[in-house]
């Protein structure tokens, strides 16, 4: 039995067929797990996602000569760090709109121009809080043990 699959393609199971099933299966009675999602559908596997794991895959062969896997190039990290690059773009791009020029912003009036707003970028829509933290929203699954997976 498979209880939920992994973001990168993987599964995890209780189930290995030796004398710990069980313990596990009754310590997954304590979990519950918190799995992001895109309300237009699994953020990992978007249209745009796709597009965006084939652009990396081409400039990594390109510019270091590895044929990089898309599990490998579906980071958290590597997408957290695409996102914020854009965002920068985007709050350079309304900070000029709104009279900058001629000399550098500060990254607090950077910082202004991402507060409170909804961007369209090309992970998807973002949401940026007044904080400054992304909204992001969560399923929430807990283990039946009577079957043997999670489930919302």
């Amino acid at each position: 039995m498979t209880p939920f699959p992994g973001a990168y393609g993987e599964t995890f199971t209780w189930q290995i067929l030796d004398h710990e099933d069980q313990f596990v299966r009754s310590a997954y009675r304590a979990v519950i797990l918190m799995v992001l999602c895109d309300a237009t559908g699994p953020a990992y596997d978007s249209p745009v996602m796709r597009s965006l794991v084939k652009k990396w895959q081409e400039h990594t062969l390109d510019k270091y000569n590895i044929t990089a896997s898309r599990k490998n190039l579906i980071l958290p990290s590597l997408i957290a760090g695409h996102t914020a690059v854009e965002l920068m773009a985007e709050a350079v791009n309304s900070s000029e709109s709104l009279g900058w020029s001629g000399r550098q912003p500060s990254g607090k009036h950077l910082a202004e121009h991402l507060l409170h707003r909804k961007f369209d970028l090309q992970i998807g829509p973002v949401h940026m809080l007044a904080g400054g933290l992304i909204e992001n929203h969560v399923i929430a699954s807990s283990f039946n043990f009577s079957l043997g997976l999670f489930q919302v």
